[in-house]
């Protein structure tokens, strides 16, 4: 929710949060009565995590059957522009974010974004307690070539949680003379318009996950970010096991953020 609420400052959005109450498939969902205690207290605390960064905030329950199809409806009805969700980062499956993420992945017309959080940031929390999140050293994996990425494009509203925002340029290569001089410049227009720190990196390694998580721990990033720029790449990350390779064994919070799909734009 603080994620979502620094990127509406940002970029001047609206925030609609939605919680779906599933029930089963023999009952009417407009006429099943149910519980919305639990789910009253969590648009209650988004509604102050809003007001504490001044976005304007919409609360939605929803009874449904299929809670993909729940979030579908909405995206059409308020017309998205970003999805976020959370991401546990392990699946009982063989899905690597689990049935209701997939459908969303694939079926999700606007942009969408999985946060999986470390549970050590979360730990000792209170129920109904607002703790403000202080993420200050983010790692973005890069490919080579690579000068739009919908995760970079993200960066002035992920410094919004940072008191002493660094970022970390990764690109990971198979052969040592690649060339430097593009994660350069990406690096210094990031200094030169944000004005914050950010270091770029290039790494020999057959295996990207092993370079990122290796990259991650030794400079102790509070975050990963994996995005994609075109949906080739997309196609590469989200059916691959890169985003699980590093969440299951990096010690940090992970972001990955897929584009609007191309009939949305």
């Amino acid at each position: 929710m603080q994620i979502a609420a620094a990127i509406a400052r940002e970029r001047n959005y609206e925030l609609e949060c939605l919680t779906v109450i599933k029930v089963p498939p023999r009952q009417i969902p407009s006429e099943t009565p149910v519980r919305v205690q639990k789910s009253r207290r969590l648009l209650q605390e988004a509604d102050r995590i809003g007001q504490a960064w001044q976005v304007p905030v919409h609360t939605e329950a929803r009874v449904s059957h299929d809670t993909a199809h729940a979030i579908l409806e909405t995206i059409q009805e308020r017309h998205i522009d970003l999805l976020i969700m959370g991401w546990q980062g392990a699946s009982a499956t063989d899905r690597i974010f689990g049935r209701v993420v997939d459908s969303l992945i694939r079926q999700a017309p606007c942009e969408v974004m999985l946060v999986k959080c470390d549970q050590r940031t979360v730990t000792g929390q209170s129920p109904g307690v607002y703790s403000s999140l202080t993420w200050n050293r983010w790692l973005f994996p890069l490919r080579g070539g690579e000068h739009k990425s919908i995760a970079l494009e993200l960066l002035p509203a992920f410094v919004r949680l940072s008191v002493h925002p660094e970022v970390q340029l990764l690109q990971v290569v198979r052969q040592k003379n690649m060339n430097f001089q593009a994660l350069e410049k990406i690096a210094e227009g990031i200094k030169k318009a944000l004005k914050i720190n950010a270091i770029p990196t290039m790494v020999c390694n057959d295996s990207v996950a092993e370079a990122v998580i290796d990259m991650a721990e030794k400079n102790q990033c509070d975050v990963v970010v994996l995005g994609a720029s075109q949906e080739g790449m997309l196609k590469q990350v989200i059916q691959g096991n890169l985003p699980e390779a590093i969440a299951r064994n990096c010690p940090c919070n992970m972001i990955l953020v897929r584009p609007a799909l191309p009939s949305a734009r």
